[in-house]
């Protein structure tokens, strides 16, 4: 932290911020994720993959009705 000293701003020396890292203890993260934040990981990649595979599906049916409109032209439009 800074500390302000006569109208101006300076670093704070190892003493004090180590007196303020002592007066505001820092939460502790517990780095395993719950179960619930795991199920929610693994909704969001399985939406992830469906997005993916339904763009991959579209790209296909429109190359697909390319292909139809070609063939039906090359055939006179039967």
């Amino acid at each position: 932290p800074a500390v302000l000293e006569g109208g101006a701003w300076r670093g704070a020396t190892d003493e004090e911020y180590a007196a303020w890292l002592a007066a505001h203890p820092q939460k502790k993260i517990d780095p395993k994720p719950t179960a619930e934040q795991q199920m929610i990981n693994a909704l969001g990649k399985t939406q992830v993959t469906q997005t993916a595979d339904i763009k991959e599906l579209k790209q296909t049916i429109n190359f697909l009705g390319k292909q139809l409109m070609a063939a039906n032209n090359a055939n006179g439009g039967k």
